[in-house]
């Protein structure tokens, strides 16, 4: 009798990659109801760290830009 063993190679980091300095961070449910709404729509449904990384390297890469943060003034949301 054989058996095989599939092996999942799409978890853990992404190859190519290294963080060496782990992070930890706590998270309020509706920050993370949004970030995963966002991921959702990615094609490769990144993890919740890719997630935070892409999000933090966009908008440093936006800030970059514009140092003053004088092109967008941020939206207004509704609490409640």
């Amino acid at each position: 009798m054989t058996f095989i063993i599939k092996v999942n190679t799409f978890m853990g980091r992404p190859p190519g990659r290294i963080q060496d300095r782990p992070f930890q961070m706590r998270l309020s449910n509706e920050f993370l109801k949004r970030l995963d709404e966002w991921r959702l729509r990615q094609p490769d449904l990144p993890s919740r760290a890719e997630s935070i990384r892409r999000l933090t390297t966009a908008m440093l890469q936006v800030l970059d830009k514009d140092p003053d943060n004088k092109g967008a003034k941020p939206k207004k949301r509704k609490v409640g």
